[in-house]
């Protein structure tokens, strides 16, 4: 993964575990004394970096000011296999390696930061196996170096220096050090596609065959290499466990779509109540009453699918006790002028663990069909009582 100096200042901090919380929830920052660097920063990349420069180590000539001056080799494997074969140990081990054909690949002088991550939970895994898995992966920030040789110039004072090489720099250069080779047929020639255009080989897909060779060669004879000339679009840390936490929400958002049918019986229900009721007095104060419930019930589902729509990830838990309090008192007042408008009692106080927990939607829904059941009985019992009255006072 490239990135420009602005670009690297985030993956410095999640590299280093330098801040006291994350977005990732599978984070367990009390475990991050487990982390191995086979190579230490000492201080930030950046800083790295301009002291390199500062050294004539390496050498940012003609750069602009928006240059890849970073790139990040991720070594990642399936949890599952470190778990079958030892899990931290053998995730050292392995990584150890791993280290290696990374200084064999770009120069251990050129590598900034290489740390072993030992405090990410693998969810899924955890939940199959029902015991905590970790997640065990490197980060390998380096320089992208080439040698680049300087020559002198046409304004070289001594014509016979001009064009020779006047001294061999280390040129941070990404576009250079992984440029793409073309792909040669059996012939030794370039291949060429339907419209003629040399076909490249990607060089980072030559870098995952490469390293998944190296580690067989060392040992790893089950190692696989991922599926080779995929093309997917890189998802950062957030967006994969956004993912995640989307696909978790399905069951939630499906009980949404029951309260939004519960939501359309009572619609009806009420509109049935409204044309039974066109002879009362008091036909304004039911219409705005049942106007006040929709209006109630209608804010509740608005708030649940904001909230599932947002992802654990973008939720802490301040918020999230936030949401559930309020969601409460809207329930609460729900059901209160529910009761008002359908004539009958109904316990509208329930207990604090219910309001402030993900049963909340299934409560809701359980206290709706209960009303569903019996309001038609009541309420038919009172229209003919009234009735009963009215024949009574004309006589």
């Amino acid at each position: 993964m490239p990135d420009t100096r602005g670009e690297i200042r985030g993956i410095n901090a999640h590299n280093e575990r330098m801040r006291d919380e994350y977005r990732n929830p599978d984070i367990n920052l009390g475990r991050s004394g487990l982390n191995i660097h086979f190579k230490r920063p000492g201080g930030l990349y950046t800083e790295v970096l301009d002291r390199l420069v500062d050294e004539k180590q390496v050498s940012l000539r003609g750069l602009k000011g928006d240059a890849i001056l970073f790139c990040e080799f991720l070594a990642d494997v399936n949890s599952r296999y470190f778990e079958e074969h030892g899990g931290y140990e053998f995730a050292k081990r392995f990584f150890g390696d791993a280290y290696r054909f990374c200084c064999e690949e770009v120069g251990e002088e050129n590598i900034v930061s290489a740390v072993m991550h030992a405090d990410e939970r693998n969810r899924s895994l955890s939940e199959e196996l029902g015991y905590d898995v970790w997640h065990h992966h490197m980060h390998v920030v380096y320089l992208p170096t080439v040698k680049k040789e300087v020559r002198y110039s046409k304004r070289c004072k001594d014509p016979a220096l001009v064009g020779t090489v006047k001294e061999v720099i280390t040129q941070v250069s990404h576009s250079k050090r992984w440029k793409s080779e073309p792909v040669l047929g059996e012939d030794g020639k370039p291949l060429r596609d339907e419209k003629g255009k040399v076909i490249l080989a990607p060089s980072y897909g030559a870098l995952q065959t490469r390293f998944a060779q190296y580690m067989r060669t060392h040992g790893y004879t089950d190692v696989e290499r991922g599926i080779e000339g995929k093309r997917g679009k890189h998802k950062s840390i957030v967006e994969y466990k956004l993912e995640q936490d989307a696909a978790r929400a399905k069951a939630a958002a499906a009980k949404a779509e029951q309260l939004e049918g519960i939501s359309a019986q009572l619609t009806v229900d009420i509109e049935a109540q409204r044309a039974a009721l066109t002879d009362l007095q008091d036909m304004t104060e039911y219409a705005e009453e049942v106007t006040n419930c929709r209006s109630i019930l209608q804010e509740i589902f608005d708030a649940i699918t904001e909230f599932l729509s947002r992802g654990a990830l973008l939720r802490d838990k301040k918020a999230e006790a936030n949401f559930f309090e309020k969601l409460r008192e809207k329930l609460v007042s729900f059901f209160a002028r529910l009761r008002n408008l359908l004539g009958f009692e109904l316990v509208t106080q329930m207990p604090l663990e219910q309001c402030q927990s993900p049963q909340l939607a299934e409560e809701g829904e359980k206290l709706a069909l209960s009303l569903q059941i019996t309001s038609a009985e009541q309420r038919a019992d009172t229209a003919t009582n009234k009735r009963y009255e009215r024949e009574e006072q004309e006589r």
